[in-house]
């Protein structure tokens, strides 16, 4: 299959590439108490946003990234232990699994600790919050912008599009018949919305008031009024993901060379 890039992200390419395109590599280990994980990047000046991969298990997403068309600049931030999609704290004798996309609130802390383990893990809630910031510092420490991009695979039979359907807590939801429902995006702008759509792609605009707070990056972008896109592609589908992670930047292109800021929904007060 050929990959087909849009044709309107040639748009602003020329000064992408006076910016030069060469990636830098680093792995930083990061302290889960005895443990640990790495946090692995890739950089470049010319990125327009950064993908940030927060499960190990999930590897289409961030293998495909070497492999993104010349003009296509983003940086790229994954987290590593062991290529599972849990991370494991470790003190003494004693071991604790968290999902690393539950941890962007107090809620979604103690939720994850208490649904993966058993007595009393709430004790550990403090060193968990801390991890969840270095993240949050790692993740922006060579952005431009506020755009948090979160890239995730999911299999047939566990999440899709159709999750989204019938809930208060979407807006407005896209679904084209034509599209493999596990292929889809998860938005917070309405320009994005309207975008996506517009291309044809399965699209899910998140409610911005309404939402369980489950700790999610989506809940912590809803919270701060950050714009978020989250992209679903089905375990293997390689060719979809380079073709999505390809619309993604020419939206991203777009807002750059018009100087369109995406409608947010308003921050939670405290």
């Amino acid at each position: 299959m050929k990959l087909l890039i849009p044709a309107s992200v040639f748009l602003a390419t020329w000064f992408i590439f006076l910016a030069g395109d060469r990636y830098q590599h680093s792995a930083i280990q990061i302290a889960l108490g005895e443990n640990h994980c790495f946090f692995s990047s890739k950089t470049t000046e010319s990125a327009v946003a950064t993908l940030v991969a927060l499960h190990g298990n999930e590897r289409t997403c961030t293998e495909v990234f070497d492999r993104l068309p010349r003009f296509v600049h983003f940086n790229l931030l994954s987290i590593e232990q062991d290529q599972k999609r849990l991370l494991a704290y470790r003190s003494a004798d004693t071991t604790l699994l968290f999902d690393p996309n539950r941890i962007f609130t107090d809620t979604g802390i103690k939720e994850t600790l208490q649904f993966h383990n058993l007595g009393n893990p709430l004790v550990y809630k403090q060193e968990i919050k801390r991890f969840a910031d270095t993240l949050l510092a790692c993740l922006y420490a060579n952005q431009k912008s506020r755009q948090i991009i979160a890239i995730h695979n999911n299999s047939n039979d566990n999440f899709s599009i159709l999750s989204y359907q019938n809930s208060p807590e979407t807006k407005d939801l896209f679904i084209n018949a034509e599209e493999d429902v596990d292929n889809f995006v998860v938005v917070t702008a309405e320009q994005d919305f309207a975008f996506f759509k517009q291309n044809n792609l399965n699209t899910v605009l998140l409610a911005d008031t309404l939402y369980t707070d489950d700790g999610s990056l989506s809940v912590y972008c809803l919270q701060n009024g950050i714009p978020y896109i989250n992209i679903e592609v089905q375990h293997g589908d390689e060719q979809k993901q380079l073709q999505v992670l390809s619309l993604t930047y020419d939206l991203l292109i777009r807002r750059a060379v018009f100087q369109l800021a995406p409608k947010l929904p308003h921050a939670s007060p405290e």
